[in-house]
């Protein structure tokens, strides 16, 4: 006998439909687990930035002047009480590592930075992103500063 009328399964097309849809659904979820990912590290490195440079300014209120200039990745003396010697030894939340610029720095600003070794360790597009969601806008104004020096870069956090 002869079977008539359609098949209980399901054909090529429709499966291809499917899995074309589930690839959108997929790419579009996708692209906003980075976006999620991506503030959270902007806002965390804001966070921390701010929490640090009001550290400086509790050390120049108890101490009468703003700790000393140090390298990259090294806690400057006057705020070891408060922070472990390795915190800035670490990556930050943007990757790079924590620099205090204090008095006697060649920077032209006061406050916490973040050193990076070149622009190609710099995080593409979220020093942009991080300047217009708490600043200005702008890298050469406001409280959030973009300096490249040679290949480092150093996004700086002023405190004055």
């Amino acid at each position: 006998m002869r079977q008539t009328g359609r098949s209980s399964g399901v054909s090529l097309i429709e499966l291809v439909v499917v899995v074309t849809i589930i690839a959108i659904l997929a790419t579009v979820a996708a692209s906003r687990v980075i976006d999620i990912r991506s503030d959270a590290q902007i806002n965390a490195t804001f966070s921390e930035a701010n929490r640090l440079n009001r550290l400086a300014m509790t050390a120049r209120a108890l101490i009468g002047r703003l700790p000393n200039d140090v390298n990259q990745g090294v806690v400057p003396s006057e705020l070891r009480p408060a922070l472990f010697a390795s915190s800035f030894s670490s990556p930050t939340p943007a990757g790079g590592l924590w620099d205090w610029n204090g008095p006697g720095t060649t920077m032209p600003h006061l406050g916490m930075s973040i050193f990076f070794t070149s622009t190609t360790a710099e995080p593409a597009g979220m020093y942009a992103k991080l300047d217009a969601k708490f600043d200005d806008g702008s890298a050469n104004s406001g409280k959030i500063r973009r300096h490249v020096a040679g290949s480092r870069v150093l996004w700086c956090f002023l405190i004055d």
